[in-house]
Formats: structure tokens, C-alpha cells, sequence
């Protein structure tokens, strides 16, 4: 039929976990050293030259995990990774040798006292969000307080990455609207 849409796309996706994950507790918004990656493509004369005569730069990093306590349960619950594990253990593997990575935490969807103020977050040399289960389109607390956070990074003039709930952050703490995709758009 011609006008018709075409019908929605049948599938179906699997969460593959790595290893079960038992349930933890919040993070507190610490600083935590990870240990170097296992591999490298320099030699271990260089490696050696390089730990003797430069000290390591740390380089650090605020993980945002933006989803809520219940998105975090229930990923958990299905033997998924916390998205902040995932993205500290991609960190750790990507950061340059000569540099010493130290991440940081916080969870400003469950608390206003996870919010950093303007002067603490000029101590990261970037943020990095996790994706949520939340929606930018609700007026909740769980909502606004990350775009306040994402006001106070840019206040900061701390880079920032994100991807999806990221962007959408980023967008309204800039005052940029965001809108659903219309459906077949």
C-alpha cells in the first residue's frame, strides 16, 4: 500500500555480562589510582627509561554515572556492568603510557550533594557521562540536577564527553532544546 509505513523492525537484544557483578553500594566521589594495562608498544628498555626519568602526569577524570539508583539496579539485577565500570576500565586501557589515571565518581541524579561546585570541578581535566535510563524530556530532580552539573562544567571550562544522555545534557545546560525523533521522521 502506497502512504503506508513500513512495518517496525523485528529484534531482539541480549546483554552479554562479562562476569557477574554482585551488588555494591554507591561509589563515593574519591579519587581511585588503576592499575597500567597489561600491554605496551613501546620496549621494556624505553618503558624503563621512561618510569626512571619522568614522573607519570596524572590525568583526571570525573566519571558522571547518570543513571538513578533504580537504572543502576536494574542493570545489575541483569548481570550488566555499572556503566561507570565500563567506561573507568575503557579509560584505563586507553590512557597514554606517560600519564597516571586517576577517575573520580559521582551520582548527581541520587543526591544534590553529589553536585561539585564551579571551583572543584576546575581540578578535573575532563568529565565523562555515562548513558541513563532517564529521560531529558522529565522535570524531575534526577533530571535537573545533571544539567545543573553540566552548567557548572561549562562555568568550570572542563572538557566534557558524552554520548546520547551526554549530548542531551550538554544541549539543555546550554539552553539548546531537545526534542523527541518524531516517530517515521
Amino acid at each position: 500500500l502506497r502512504g503506508s509505513p513500513p512495518p517496525p523492525p523485528s529484534f531482539s537484544v541480549r546483554y552479554l555480562p562479562t562476569r557477574p557483578m554482585p551488588p555494591r553500594a554507591r561509589r563515593p566521589p574519591l579519587s581511585i589510582r588503576l592499575p597500567r594495562r597489561a600491554f605496551s608498544a613501546r620496549s621494556s628498555a624505553a618503558a624503563a627509561t621512561t618510569a626512571t626519568s619522568t614522573p607519570a602526569t596524572p590525568l583526571r577524570l570525573l566519571i558522571v554515572e547518570a543513571y538513578d539508583r533504580a537504572g543502576r539496579e536494574r542493570l545489575t539485577s541483569a548481570g550488566c556492568t555499572a556503566a561507570s565500570d565500563t567506561f573507568a576500565a575503557l579509560l584505563s586501557r586507553i590512557c597514554p603510557e606517560d600519564h597516571e589515571l586517576r577517575l573520580s565518581y559521582c551520582h548527581p541524579a541520587d543526591s544534590v550533594h553529589e553536585l561539585a561546585e564551579v571551583g572543584e570541578l576546575s581540578r578535573f581535566d575532563g568529565v565523562v557521562w555515562t548513558g541513563s535510563s532517564l529521560t531529558i524530556h522529565e522535570d524531575k530532580p534526577e533530571v535537573t540536577r545533571q544539567i545543573e552539573l553540566a552548567r557548572r562544567c561549562f562555568q568550570a571550562a572542563v572538557p566534557q564527553y558524552g554520548s546520547c544522555w551526554g549530548l542531551q545534557i550538554s544541549a539543555a545546560a546550554a539552553g539548546i532544546p531537545c526534542e523527541a525523533h518524531p516517530p517515521g521522521g
